[in-house]
């Protein structure tokens, strides 16, 4: 087949993966809304923003994974791309053990940190003096869990079928509100809440590892198959990537956390509410985003540079449109959270204003960072999200108190942390592509 029949076969698998992929994320967006609409009657804005905390606290445990997972999907796809299936299965294989390894290690060092001051700190401060040990263990045991189970999407989208990340989210919020619509209000904890959410986390990667392990019987792990020698090349890009995992966790896990002790629990609610109404729009971006990153790897790798320069300055043309709904939901997110949560919910226009720009910019700076991350060039990127990093929590909490903004300033913080990448990575991206051209 010629770089043009291979374009169009890859255009189908990407159209067909972003319908696909933006379908299963539109009915799980509008489940999530339902889910929150729930657990606010469940349980209070009180108990729900502390819930809110919990989830954030414990989220930081997906990032640990040393870049694994990232490598580990980058090497499968370029194998993939290849037609090698033995070095796949060997991939698929040493990323699963690699996988299981740091889930280990998560487990004793959360849990030994639950065993500090920090346990202290988090009961006093940010759960409004709840002990909250018994939810946050049974809930950093689910996680733990997941984290190895999740890997199968992974493979999943080395196989270039991304929209299958938007199915499982989909299945998580189906399961999700049919048991919460099985709690009395009124009567419901917590720690209830806690045990059918950890059960929908779970359940949806037993199923889609079985059906794929079913369906690629060649990928199945085996212990013949694990492989150390692949370990530089599953680190080499995953390392990197963790860094910039790490600065993703500081910049965006911990800004419930912040709003709560800087504001209180009741604020996280607003917060919340605020940004998972303009996370329609990254929803929207992020689906085609997911499915390209792995097509960016396989163009990558048979050399198609004609059809990866036509897909950026398709994306870039996409800004435009984005700009407007952005600037459209800042006028309707007042009214949108009243119908949804009630007036006690609604924040202020700073705060929506701060998620228009916040989302732009996350979505322009993602067109260049998963075409980086897709090629495996990636040190630029993890340097600027270092700096980002670096800026997010003291930006954050200068607005919120010093300026007085309340949890609108918390965005605004994040906002001036990610202007770095925003405009260094086009710049890296022109240059990549320049030296790939004179290769050729």
């Amino acid at each position: 087949m010629t770089h043009s029949d291979i374009g169009v076969s890859r255009n189908r698998r990407v159209i067909r993966h972003m319908a696909g992929g933006l379908a299963a994320r539109s009915a799980s967006l509008l489940l999530m809304f339902y889910s929150t609409r729930l657990m606010l009657e469940l349980l209070g804005a009180e108990e729900l923003g502390i819930w809110l905390v919990v989830l954030g606290v414990l989220q930081w445990v997906t990032y640990f994974d040393f870049g694994i997972s990232f490598g580990a999907r980058n090497e499968l796809a370029r194998s993939l791309a290849r037609g090698d299936t033995e070095t796949a299965a060997r991939v698929v294989a040493t990323g699963y053990l690699y996988c299981l390894y740091v889930a280990v290690v998560l487990l004793l060092v959360s849990a030994g940190l639950l065993l500090t001051p920090l346990n202290h700190w988090l009961a006093t401060v940010v759960f409004a003096g709840r002990d909250m040990g018994a939810v946050m263990a049974l809930c950093l045991l689910a996680f733990v869990a997941n984290f190895v189970l999740g890997f199968v999407q992974q493979i999943y989208a080395a196989l270039e079928k991304g929209a299958v990340t938007a199915v499982y989210g989909l299945l998580v919020n189906v399961l999700l509100v049919m048991a919460l619509r099985g709690l009395l209000p009124g009567h419901t904890r917590i720690g209830e809440v806690a045990v059918v959410y950890c059960a929908a986390m779970i359940l949806p990667n037993v199923a889609m590892t079985a059906w794929l392990f079913v369906r690629h019987p060649l990928l199945r792990p085996a212990r013949g198959c694990i492989d150390h020698a692949l370990r530089p090349a599953i680190l080499g890009v995953g390392l990197p990537l963790f860094v910039i995992q790490l600065c993703a966790l500081v910049i965006f896990s911990t800004d419930r956390l912040i709003v709560s002790a800087a504001v209180g629990p009741h604020a996280v609610v607003t917060y919340d509410a605020a940004f998972k109404v303009f996370g329609v729009l990254t929803m929207v971006h992020g689906v085609a985003m997911g499915v390209l990153w792995s097509s960016f790897t396989h163009a990558h790798a048979q050399g198609d540079w004609v059809w990866i320069r036509r897909v950026l300055r398709r994306l870039q043309l996409v800004m435009l449109p984005l700009a407007l709904g952005c600037l459209t939901l800042v006028l309707l997110s007042p009214s949108l959270v009243r119908w949804w949560l009630g007036e006690l919910a609604v924040g202020r226009t700073a705060l929506y204003l701060g998620f228009a720009v916040f989302v732009w910019l996350s979505c322009w700076s993602n067109i260049w960072a998963y075409f980086l991350n897709g090629i495996g060039e990636v040190r630029v990127q993890m340097y600027s999200a270092l700096v980002a990093a670096g800026l997010n929590i003291p930006l954050s909490l200068w607005f919120a108190r010093g300026l007085g903004m309340g949890e609108a300033g918390v965005i605004w913080g994040t906002v001036v942390s990610l202007c770095f990448f925003s405009v260094i990575g086009p710049i890296e991206t022109t240059r990549v592509i320049r030296k790939e051209a004179l290769k050729a």
